[in-house]
């Protein structure tokens, strides 16, 4: 039995070393997609990527954008939920923050959707419908004013934001075909392609990603991220030619890897 114990207390020991330790990566995102996101960003070598996070949710948990903003990055995000609107606007006070929904179309009042789970909320008459099949509570409706994408953009941000996260329940689709992709292009995008109902992956988004020249970078099954093709292209390009120059500045290397023997 004291064996066991010791074995035990030793085994804790090393737990607590291990929770001590700095190479561990807090992710902050539903499926780790910030941290993709992260990583997607350092490669095209914009350490602090500005972002238009749509549908934002909460300051912290299950955001797209909250790893940047810790490290120094600033950007808009827009939440309709009055309450969670005002929680984000407490924690983030060096980024936007609007009170507004995104929808295609002019500037004009709709019909919010608020359930006991607010990850649930949404403009969507079809989707709220859907949730209340599936044992939803919808606590309160509220009329909320939405603009359309481009005139956040326009009127919010300094440039075109390196990342745009979009998350509307039910109106990805409709904003996405109204995006001005001839006048905007960021680097990249993270768009929730699963519906919350029956777990229908979203192809249709992806498809129209794709014919806009936006390429999968990621699929996380909740989430995909895409990176717009040209910058993806330009990057692979200077890779291959890094990769080239390095391979020809050592001198002779060619020549020391053929003199190996082959057996």
């Amino acid at each position: 039995m004291e064996f066991i114990i010791m074995k035990g207390i030793r085994l804790l020991r090393r737990m607590k070393a291990a929770l001590r330790r700095e190479d561990y990566q807090v992710t902050y995102a539903q499926c780790g997609e910030d941290r993709i996101l992260h990583f997607l960003f350092g490669l095209l070598d914009i350490p602090h990527p500005t972002y238009l996070d749509i549908g934002a949710h909460h300051p912290t948990h299950l955001s797209n954008s909250y790893l940047f903003y810790r490290e120094g990055a600033r950007g808009v995000c827009v939440e309709p939920d009055p309450q969670l609107c005002k929680n984000i606007k407490v924690a983030r006070p060096h980024d936007i923050c609007l009170n507004i929904g995104i929808a295609a179309g002019a500037t004009r009042d709709l019909k919010f959707y608020m359930f006991d789970d607010p990850t649930m909320n949404t403009f969507s008459e079809s989707v709220k419908q859907e949730q209340l099949r599936a044992g939803r509570i919808l606590r309160q409706e509220l009329q909320v004013e939405v603009q359309s994408i481009n005139s956040v953009i326009a009127r919010h941000s300094s440039a075109c934001p390196n990342l745009i996260s979009l998350d509307t329940e039910g109106m990805d689709m409709a904003i996405l075909e109204t995006f001005d992709f001839g006048t905007y292009r960021p680097e990249a995008f993270c768009i929730e392609t699963l519906t919350n109902v029956d777990d229908r992956k979203m192809t249709e988004i992806i498809d129209f990603m794709i014919s806009k020249h936006y390429a999968v970078y990621a699929d996380t099954f909740v989430n995909t991220i895409f990176v717009e093709q040209q910058c993806w292209t330009g990057w692979l390009a200077k890779r291959r030619q890094m990769q080239k120059n390095s391979a020809t500045s050592v001198d002779g290397s060619s020549s020391r890897r053929e003199s190996f023997p082959t057996s």
